[in-house]
């Protein structure tokens, strides 16, 4: 029931979220997708974080049962005279220990990966999808690395797709 409760919250302050940004097209057409920085976020939406779409044309929030992501308008202050705020912070938990910690806002989820011990790394993608992602980080970045584990429905590729895919990373020879 807690389960069914929270989801439910999550869409209805989601939907509320959309309506308002969308009922202000004036200033603003596009929001960003933004997912907890914590190892106990799902796949689906570390994924999206930090993705901006148009209304109506992108995912919101819940993508799953207990889901915990928002979204938030993306403002171009330029448009009508303002130079940008200075950039914000955002909630993170932090280390092994995953003690909270404010992080800049514009940190996207696989960002925040990329900076976690590899304890955590492990924790979120398992001890040979992680190696796969510090690999494929140092390569192509930790948002580009992550898009290519997790697929865009969150299912993950399998060790064995990973390592047809990319025989010539470290985490192939290991796994």
């Amino acid at each position: 029931v807690m389960t069914i409760v929270r989801t439910s919250i999550n869409q209805v302050a989601n939907e509320a979220s959309q309506r308002v940004y969308e009922a202000n097209r004036d200033l603003t057409d596009k929001y960003q997708y933004v997912a907890t920085l914590d190892s106990r976020t799902s796949l689906i939406c570390a994924r999206l974080d930090g993705q901006e779409f148009e209304y109506g044309k992108g995912p919101t929030p819940p993508q799953h049962f207990n889901c915990r992501s928002t979204t938030v308008p993306i403002v171009d202050f330029s448009e009508f005279g303002f130079d940008d705020p200075p950039e914000g912070k955002r909630a993170a938990k932090w280390g092994g220990d995953q003690k909270g910690r404010q992080v800049p806002a514009g940190m996207t989820y696989a960002d925040w990966l990329k900076q976690q011990p590899k304890s955590v790394q492990a924790e979120v993608l398992g001890k040979w999808k992680s190696q796969y992602f510090r690999d494929l980080s140092k390569k192509e970045g930790a948002s580009s690395a992550l898009r290519k584990i997790v697929r865009k429905d969150g299912s993950e590729l399998t060790l064995n797709q990973l390592q047809d895919r990319y025989p010539n990373l470290p985490a192939s020879k290991d796994a």
